[in-house]
């Protein structure tokens, strides 16, 4: 899966996600260090990402509707927490090939899905 890192996720996260083989890029990869939220979204959308971040501003499905995006990863995850939220987004990639048109709530224990 092709994703877009936010800025406020792990670089750990991002390393766990290279490993088991996914394109992950960095939104100051992609020179969008400072963008708004909006902004980020539209880059990914246009090159066809899926946002992975943890800002939960993004779990607003009205601001944000599904049905308008590639998919969106909103982690619930704090650092020592961290391999648990890992397997589960582990799990969730493998069980999930494609996440467009949804938004994916991720936490230590289980994932949630929601589809536009």
């Amino acid at each position: 899966m092709r994703l877009l890192a936010d800025e406020c996720v792990y670089s750990k996260t991002i390393k766990f996600l290279k490993k088991e083989g996914h394109g992950v890029r960095t939104v100051q990869e992609e020179g969008l260090s400072g963008s708004k939220d909006r902004e980020v979204l539209q880059h990914a959308i246009k090159n066809d990402l899926v946002l992975l971040t943890r800002d939960r501003d993004f779990q607003d499905i009205i601001k944000y509707p599904p049905s308008q995006h590639n998919g969106i990863i909103v982690m619930e995850i704090h650092p020592k927490h961290m391999d648990a939220v890992h397997r589960t987004l582990s799990k969730m990639l493998e069980t999930h090939e494609n996440l467009s048109r949804t938004l994916a709530i991720a936490d230590r224990q289980k994932y949630r899905l929601v589809r536009g």
